[in-house]
């Protein structure tokens, strides 16, 4: 469930989200990745870890 929330605030707010972990975003293609990596792939994982309730999904969530 945290990774769901984490993913929706990197997808809706990216620049806030990356300057409270750190990174910089160089332009529209930064902006673009960061909401890729940090929205999508968070949302999703985090998703599919609800949808399917087994082990090797929250394996895949840890090592993302």
């Amino acid at each position: 469930m945290i990774s769901i929330v984490a993913g929706c605030l990197g997808l809706i707010w990216p620049r806030p989200v990356s300057a409270v972990i750190g990174l910089q975003l160089p332009g529209k293609l930064g902006l673009l990745e960061f909401r890729a990596t940090y929205g999508g792939l968070f949302i999703g994982v985090g998703l599919a870890t609800l949808i399917l309730g087994s082990r090797d999904a929250a394996l895949v969530l840890a090592a993302g």
